[in-house]
């Protein structure tokens, strides 16, 4: 798999891959930023456990499917083996925060705001 699936069918076929259940969201705007292909992340199965993201964090669909593989090929196992317990939940942000970086207005928007990160 490439390492930022697109935002079609790609994306969704990542998620599903990677044990994901989001919720369509289609195209998410606030203020000055518009975000094409968001899903809210809702949890993954991992076939050993079931993930939660207990904020359900709305992102674009391609960092969802990053963030769905990292939660049940790594996050997930690495707890299980070290803390001898299955990880239930993940807590995040909950959704898009639409500003520009520190410096005010001439400075570029934040990649919070493109949902590229939480």
């Amino acid at each position: 798999m490439k390492n930022k699936p697109g935002d079609g069918a790609e994306c969704k076929t990542a998620l599903r891959a990677a044990g994901a259940l989001y919720a369509r969201v289609g195209t998410a705007t606030q203020r000055a930023c518009t975000i094409a292909n968001v899903v809210e992340l809702l949890s993954v199965d991992n076939s050993t456990d079931v993930i939660t993201f207990r904020q359900k964090p709305v992102m674009a669909c391609d960092f969802a499917a990053l963030m769905a593989r990292w939660a049940g090929e790594i996050a997930g196992p690495v707890i299980a083996s070290y803390m001898e317990a299955q990880l239930q939940s993940i807590a995040t942000r909950p959704g898009i925060i639409c500003r520009q970086r520190v410096g005010g207005a001439q400075t570029k928007i934040r990649e919070h705001a493109k949902r590229n990160t939480f």
